[in-house]
């Protein structure tokens, strides 16, 4: 089964919306919906995305580090800003690559 990155390529800010957003603090990033072949959350998704030249390494089957949230294929990577995103995705023992 191939995955399907469908990309809700959202990048936010704490100045506008949409917003992440705790009584802790806020987050500035970009979230991507990650999709199995048959249009459910890819859980178990890792891989790398690459936004304008810096990699964000991510595995969705463990504990997400500072730089990373993964919940039910849903991908939140911290970054400030950006404009082209490249990845790399890889499910199972398929795998995926494009750019945005």
């Amino acid at each position: 089964m191939k995955p399907i990155l469908a990309l809700s390529l959202l990048i936010t800010g704490c100045g506008e919306e949409p917003k992440y957003c705790t009584e802790m603090g806020c987050a500035s990033g970009v979230t991507f919906t990650i999709l199995d072949s048959y249009g459910g959350p890819a859980t178990g998704a890792a891989g790398t995305i690459t936004i304008d030249g810096i990699d964000h390494e991510f595995d969705c089957s463990g504990e997400s580090d500072s730089n990373y949230f993964c919940n039910e294929g849903i991908l939140f990577i911290s970054v400030e800003s950006g404009t082209t995103a490249s990845y790399t995705i890889e499910w199972g023992d398929e795998s995926v690559q494009d750019e945005v």
